[in-house]
């Protein structure tokens, strides 16, 4: 008869060390792991993006980003910033958002022109012209309550 060998795993603790419990040993994410993930939910899903298409935008892989969202790991910086990349994100946005709890529309537009290439940077600027023109135009008429702002628009 041939004997297996202990391995510590299979040891028992020592007298004076309590037993681990189960929780102890499949550690679960900390209310700030699970939140952090939920932030990094929220903004995946504000862009319209799929944890797949994230994915490949950050070039993580899916699990990767499921894991994040989870809060189930802690991320490592190289991590980090792929998600950030692929959010269009600076690193700073996102913490800066997830400690204040909501985001800066405005600093995540400059994020956003910031990855951008000078020819794209100048057709979203003449869009975004346009854009506002039309608005100006709309004001007297939301003023007057003749189109409630609230409402979608008809085509």
């Amino acid at each position: 008869m041939t004997r297996r060998a202990r391995s510590r795993s299979d040891a028992p603790p020592p007298a004076d060390e309590p037993a681990r419990t189960d929780a102890e040993i499949a550690k679960l994410p900390s209310p700030e792991e699970r939140k952090f993930g939920r932030h990094v939910r929220t903004l995946r899903r504000a862009r319209g993006v799929t944890q797949e298409r994230l994915a490949e935008r950050s070039g993580l892989s899916a699990d990767t980003i499921r894991r994040l969202e989870h809060g189930s790991f802690s991320p490592s910086l190289d991590t980090l910033t792929k998600l950030c990349a692929g959010l269009q994100l600076l690193r700073s946005t996102l913490f800066e958002s997830f400690e204040l709890g909501e985001s800066d529309l405005k600093r995540e537009l400059i994020d956003l022109l910031s990855t951008r290439a000078p020819r794209e940077i100048n057709l979203a600027t003449r869009v975004l012209r346009t854009l506002f023109d039309d608005l100006d135009g709309l004001a007297p008429a939301l003023e007057d309550g003749e189109i409630d702002d609230d409402e979608e628009p008809t085509p």
